[in-house]
């Protein structure tokens, strides 16, 4: 059987041995090549202006390029990059054999974007021609409350995967002598980036911490603006840097005990941040901050595996007794069970595997 992957961002490196992993299975699998993720998470006006224009123009005409492929192929799997594209396919092409891997959600997720966020008629017209054409493929979301809010006929859950990382050495003494808390990853429209500044200015740590961050994307030049005013009363320090290459990245996730992961007012229907898995593989407990209202947090809080505070707290005080009373190997430990389960790459490329045996025939 035939697979062919369409995306116009190749992925991360945990997204791609997973569809390595998934290409063992009783599947061809063959990727009509997007963008390098080197290339997608480059910085700067001209670079981003550059990814926009091949992710959102260039990628979906090289796609209908290859129109024969596309017919000839068994199972046409799309990624939703750009957002437009798994929309424009199932039009053009027999759902029944399309599998939609929704990275995010839409029209929800069009807030805060120009134009598109704030026309209820573009959002109104988006959503009937995705509920009419969506219907008869098999529409695989990233998280359960994303699956929950649309009602198709072939849908399931695969998790975002993550190739798990070597675990810290990181004891319990020295989580709580300086516990070093890492944000990694874009910071856009969704995050809760420049509120958790706030909060930050705000609280009164008995401990002194480390907050670090890695970022790109369209609310990282703001951030760092904004950082460079941060009250460093009770904090060890506080850094913000740019985006990390893969040998950099490996290096810097077996450096630190928690990872921190921020969510918006209203982003828990539309996001499940992918460097939530990649710290679980890590064995980091979580730092969540959001609404509370979305799966990370019931994950989060039934297992044990870090603290989830909520967005609408005016500090982050709530981490002093978190520091105190926890046990930081029992956690980790909790951590990594958690990842095995739902997030390795292995078991995710399973999952997707099982979905596309059990529900790709239904519409025949």
């Amino acid at each position: 059987m035939k697979l062919l992957l369409l995306s116009g961002h190749e992925g991360s490196l945990s997204w791609r041995t997973m569809i390595s992993h998934l290409a063992t299975k009783p599947l061809e699998v063959e990727y009509l090549q997007g963008l390098s993720d080197i290339s997608y998470r480059q910085g700067g006006f001209l670079p981003r202006l550059r990814n926009r224009v091949y992710v959102f123009l260039y990628y979906p005409l090289k796609v209908l390029f290859h129109f024969r492929k596309l017919i000839s192929t068994d199972i046409i799997m799309i990624v939703a990059s750009p957002f437009y594209l798994p929309l424009l396919l199932s039009i053009l092409f027999n759902t029944k054999k399309i599998v939609i891997i929704h990275t995010d959600i839409y029209p929800e997720g069009f807030e805060g974007l120009p134009i598109l966020g704030s026309s209820k008629l573009i959002q109104s017209i988006y959503r009937k021609l995705t509920d009419k054409f969506y219907n008869r493929c098999l529409n695989l979301f990233g998280s359960m409350p994303q699956s929950t809010m649309r009602d198709y006929l072939r849908k399931g859950v695969a998790y975002t995967p993550s190739i798990p990382g070597s675990l810290n050495d990181i004891t319990q003494s020295e989580s709580r002598a300086i516990p070093h808390i890492r944000y990694i990853g874009t910071l856009g429209h969704h995050h809760h980036a420049l509120e958790f500044i706030e909060m930050i200015n705000r609280s009164s740590f008995k401990t002194p911490l480390q907050i670090s961050f890695n970022i790109s994307g369209a609310f990282s030049a703001i951030f760092k603006k904004k950082a460079k005013d941060i009250n460093l009363k009770n904090l060890e320090s506080f850094t913000v840097n740019g985006s990390l290459d893969e040998e950099d990245y490996r290096k810097v996730m077996n450096s630190f005990a928690f990872g921190l992961v921020l969510m918006g007012k209203n982003a828990s229907d539309v996001l499940f941040p992918s460097k939530f898995p990649a710290h679980l593989g890590a064995g980091h407990p979580i730092i969540l901050v959001s609404d509370q209202k979305n799966e990370l947090h019931d994950i989060v809080v039934e297992n044990q595996i870090g603290l989830s505070i909520n967005n609408n707290a005016l500090d982050l005080n709530e981490i002093n007794n978190f520091f105190l009373e926890s046990n930081y190997e029992q956690m980790r430990a909790r951590t990594v069970e958690v990842f095995n389960k739902n997030f390795h790459h292995k078991a995710v490329a399973d999952k997707i595997f099982s979905e596309i045996k059990e529900k790709i025939d239904l519409g025949k």
